[in-house]
Formats: C-alpha cells, sequence, structure tokens
C-alpha cells in the first residue's frame, strides 16, 4: 500500500502542468498560464514572456491547473483520516507517527500544490469567467 501512494504521489506532481488548458473555438488549444483577464478576453503568457490576447468568441472553456491534484489530495487525506480514526485507539505514537508521515504528510502536500497552482489561476481568470456569456455563436468552420 505504501507503494501505491508513493507511485500516486510521483504521478500526480510529475503529470500535473502549471498551465491551464484554453480549449479554443477556432483553433488549437492553448496551454499557457493566465496572467490576467477582463470582460472581453483571457491574457495568456507565452513560453517567451510575451502576453497574448485571446478573445472571448474563440474561447470554450478553460481547464484551470492543480485541479486534479487537488481531488487526489483530499480524497488521500480523507482516507488518512478515516484510517486514523478507526486505529487510534490501537495504535501506539511510533506507528502514528509513521503513518502521518507516509499518508498524511504527501496527501497534504499533493493538495496544497495543487491549491497554489488553481487558485492563482481561478483569479487572474476570475473577470473573464464571471462575465456573462456570450451567445451561442455557430461554430468557426475548420480551415481547408
Amino acid at each position: 500500500m505504501r507503494r501505491l501512494v508513493a507511485v500516486l504521489a510521483l504521478v500526480c506532481f510529475g503529470g500535473c502542468t502549471t498551465t491551464a488548458t484554453i480549449a479554443r473555438r477556432d483553433g488549437l488549444d492553448n496551454e499557457a498560464a493566465i496572467s490576467h483577464s477582463d470582460a472581453g478576453a483571457v491574457y495568456a503568457r507565452a513560453r517567451n514572456g510575451e502576453i497574448h490576447r485571446i478573445a472571448r468568441e474563440n474561447i470554450s472553456t478553460i481547464d484551470h491547473p492543480g485541479n486534479v491534484a487537488i481531488v487526489i489530495g483530499s480524497s488521500l487525506l480523507g482516507y488518512f483520516a478515516f484510517l486514523m480514526a478507526i486505529s487510534a485507539a490501537n495504535s501506539n505514537r511510533d506507528e502514528i507517527a509513521f503513518a502521518t508521515l507516509a499518508w498524511g504528510a504527501p496527501s497534504a502536500l499533493l493538495l496544497l500544490s495543487g491549491l497554489y497552482q488553481y487558485v492563482p489561476s481561478v483569479r487572474a481568470a476570475r473577470a473573464f469567467e464571471s462575465a456573462a456569456p456570450l451567445p451561442s455563436a455557430a461554430p468557426v468552420p475548420s480551415p481547408p
């Protein structure tokens, strides 16, 4: 079971990106950090540091980074709390300390790292996401 927790933590830490996925109606999706937003656009920072405007009508959805780490970290932390609750009376201090280091610390770290990535991205896109949505537009045709 310990190996499973270690593998899950490594996959989550290594597989999670720090960029938001901006699904576009007019082309390929963008993987970029959201710098800021307004009611009409999201401003994404490119790898070279330049900020590019993506207009509201070209964006279908935004997937913020860290949400998977938050779900897995909080699930593991809840499972850890459940295990501690049912075994606290039968465990000594050494077992509790080991369980805390083996389960609690990685779970909390995963949860906090997810929040560290998720919260700034959501804040940067808040003006865009809280604005009234545009009426449904006809899909943009693919280029020939």
